[in-house]
């Protein structure tokens, strides 16, 4: 998969997130980050560039993340 050199990774599961460590990723919805504390943590363990919230958050609860670990880490998806 890193020989097709692309820009950067989607990652979507916990061995992604070793095994692309040292490349430019961007953590999935589905890693579940719902709280400061796991964006915290994937962010500074695994250097992430951005952190996709997880969809089981309601308004408040998303309104809480963000505004308890910097926003402008986060990609949001709306539907």
């Amino acid at each position: 998969m890193k020989d097709a050199q692309a820009d950067g990774y989607l990652i979507r599961n916990y061995d992604q997130l070793e095994y692309f460590a040292s490349e430019r990723c961007i953590a999935d919805f589905s890693l579940n980050i719902a709280n400061p504390l796991t964006a915290d943590y994937l962010k500074q363990h695994f250097n992430l560039e951005r952190l996709t919230a997880s969809y089981d958050l309601n308004i408040n609860q998303l309104e809480d993340l963000i505004t308890n670990y910097p926003a402008q880490h986060f990609e949001v998806t709306i539907h």
